[in-house]
Order: C-alpha cells, then sequence, then structure tokens
C-alpha cells in the first residue's frame, strides 16, 4: 500500500506540473504518515499478544529460532497454523 503511493508520486515529479506535484506530495505524506503509525500500532499489538500467550510466544521463539525466518513470516506460519501448531509446542 505504501508503494502504491509512493511510485506514482516519484513518477509524477518527472513528468508532471510542479505545483500539483507538490499539492499530491503534500497529501500524500500525510496518508504515508497515518499508514506508517497504523502498522506500527498493529505490530505493537500483535508483538504483545505473543507475549502475553506462553503457547505463541514458545512457539515464536522457536520458528523464530529458524535460520532466515523473521518476526513477518513466523507471525504468518503461526496464523496460518492455527491452533495445531499450538499444540505441537505445548507436547514439545
Amino acid at each position: 500500500m505504501i508503494s502504491q503511493l509512493r511510485v506514482p508520486l516519484a513518477e509524477q515529479k518527472r513528468f508532471g506540473d510542479k505545483a500539483l506535484t507538490t499539492q499530491l506530495g503534500q497529501h500524500c505524506t500525510s496518508s504515508l504518515k497515518a499508514l506508517l503509525s497504523d502498522l506500527k500500532g498493529v505490530e505493537k499489538a500483535i508483538k504483545q499478544l505473543i507475549t502475553d500467550d506462553p503457547t505463541l510466544k514458545a512457539l515464536f521463539e522457536l520458528v523464530t529460532s529458524i535460520p532466515g525466518v523473521g518476526q513477518v513470516v513466523a507471525t504468518e506460519l503461526i496464523l496460518a497454523s492455527d491452533d495445531r501448531a499450538a499444540g505441537a509446542v505445548q507436547s514439545y
């Protein structure tokens, strides 16, 4: 979503009217800032949810111990595996 706003702005700078480009940039800058702020809030809430749940925390630590698997991939794997993975961690 963020790149969908940034790319047209960069292209507009090369080909568009300078005043229009400035105006679009101002509008999109505030949108980008709002999106980034919202994204940080969601990431913080997800991290807190994982930290507060012992099973999720153990699963998250296990998955992120795999080289090349970061927080985003680990979260996606946990979400995709649903409760099956949580049950596997409890028996581990």
